[in-house]
């Protein structure tokens, strides 16, 4: 992250008027590659305090230049590739791969991609409770977040997506649910500790062996490790037990298989997720996301 010394050329820069409602106003010269929306259907927001409304990912060309004006949510940008300008106020940063920028709620903010391109993606973030949030966490106070873990920034990036075909209140409580884990990674974004060698190659043996009916005493003893020590170490550094952290992989490689071109059957999905019993399979499908597998595979091809 670099400070500017100036800010006068985002006001030199005359962008058109996109949106306006009340107080908010949204100015926007699209200069860009390519654009893609994941919008989080939530159904009745205010149901929940918090929650994540959509995620873009974009490939900014030189002169885009974006200014929102007195808007009422937190929009949390990420550098993939490339540089970005952003001003917060009178307060101006470049920012490159890997930092994070935060356009506070009701306060004037620009992105601008001067004179290179760049690839970012955006977390819109709203809900009766985001100001108190904000405030009492001490991150209404920071502009511009560096040195974060990426890996955690792009794991909760892709639990959020994989939300984005899902519907109904069990999903807007999981939004919520994630929106949480994501404003308290914001709080904590900096590196964990390296994790200890002996779980090094554990998401891998994981990955590869989807399809069987693992253990907690298999996965263990591929670690070296007791199962006690396992489960410790597996709360210590990945934030949840084992089981939870083999039933999010098989989710996430079920959502990636429901999402091929080529039809598969809900039951091959099943098994190739570790679910002999393709009920079973559905069921805890749509405790995690809201709906069914067959539901999910529909509404992706609206």
């Amino acid at each position: 992250m670099r400070r500017l010394e100036s800010c006068a050329h985002f006001d030199a820069d005359r962008i058109p008027k996109i949106f306006s409602s009340g107080e908010e106003v949204l100015y926007y010269r699209r200069v860009r590659r390519s654009f893609h929306l994941s919008g989080l259907n939530m159904g009745a927001p205010d149901r929940e305090l918090l929650h994540t409304a959509a995620i873009q990912r974009v490939a900014l060309l030189p002169g885009a230049h974006f200014r929102r004006c007195h808007a009422g949510y937190l929009s949390v940008e990420y550098i993939c590739s490339g540089v970005l300008q952003f001003r917060q106020e009178d307060r101006g940063y470049e920012l490159e791969k890997g930092e994070l920028f935060l356009f506070q709620p009701g306060l004037t903010g620009d992105f601008y991609a001067v004179d290179q391109p760049c690839e970012k993606l955006s977390l819109v973030i709203n809900g009766p409770l985001l100001g108190a949030y904000l405030k009492e966490s001490a991150l209404s106070r920071i502009d511009v977040l560096s040195g974060i873990d990426s890996g955690r920034f792009l794991s909760l990036i892709r639990d959020f997506e994989a939300l984005a075909a899902s519907g109904g209140q069990e999903t807007e409580r999981n939004n919520s649910f994630l929106t949480w884990r994501f404003l308290n990674f914001l709080r904590h974004p900096e590196p964990k500790p390296d994790i200890p060698r002996q779980l090094i190659h554990f998401d891998e043996f994981c990955r590869t062996r989807l399809a069987e009916p693992l253990t907690v005493k298999e996965m263990a003893d591929a670690c070296s490790l007791s199962e006690s020590h396992f489960i410790r170490l597996c709360r210590q550094y990945f934030g949840e037990t084992p089981y939870q952290y083999l039933l999010r992989l098989r989710m996430r490689a079920a959502v990636s298989l429901l999402l091929l071109p080529e039809q598969r059957s809900i039951k091959q999905i099943a098994a190739e997720v570790g679910y002999p019993n393709a009920l079973n399979f559905s069921t805890t499908f749509k405790k995690m996301f809201g709906i069914s597998p067959r539901e999910y595979m529909v509404r992706k091809e609206l």
